[in-house]
């Protein structure tokens, strides 16, 4: 008889991983939980309230929202979250209905802000350096 063939475990994206260790023990490897110890090590910056988006102001939100999570280092799995927790009114009314017509439960960043752009986007098309001018 001849012995079994191992099976390959089938393992869903994000799910923890296992391995064998030298001793022969089991250890849980958790990408995102490491991410997450990492990212709280990094985030020493002083309080800095996220700006507060209702729908105005699109722009000008974004930048400051995108500078903040490039100095404090957010994961950008985090940037989604974080953003809708600072909107208010029309804005997170908009990101409700958003969430719930994605069809996977991962929202990347670039396409949330595109999104967000075509929702609430400078609509003049305008240039902003030709105002300085």
């Amino acid at each position: 008889m001849r012995p079994a063939e191992p099976v390959q475990p089938q393992v869903e994206p994000g799910a923890p991983h296992v391995a064998l260790g030298r001793g022969r023990e089991l250890h849980r490897y958790q990408p995102e939980a490491r991410m997450k110890e990492e990212y709280n090590l990094l985030s020493r910056l002083p309080r800095v309230d996220l700006p507060k988006f209702e729908g105005d102001n699109f722009q000008d939100w974004l930048y400051r929202i995108e500078q903040l999570f490039e100095v404090d280092m957010t994961p950008e799995q985090a940037n989604v979250r974080l953003a809708a927790i600072n909107m208010d009114g029309r804005a997170l009314q908009w990101h409700r209905t958003y969430i719930v017509a994605v069809p996977s439960r991962v929202v990347l960043w670039r396409h949330y802000v595109a999104d967000l752009t075509l929702r609430f986007g400078r609509v003049d098309g305008g240039d902003p350096l030709s105002k300085l001018a």
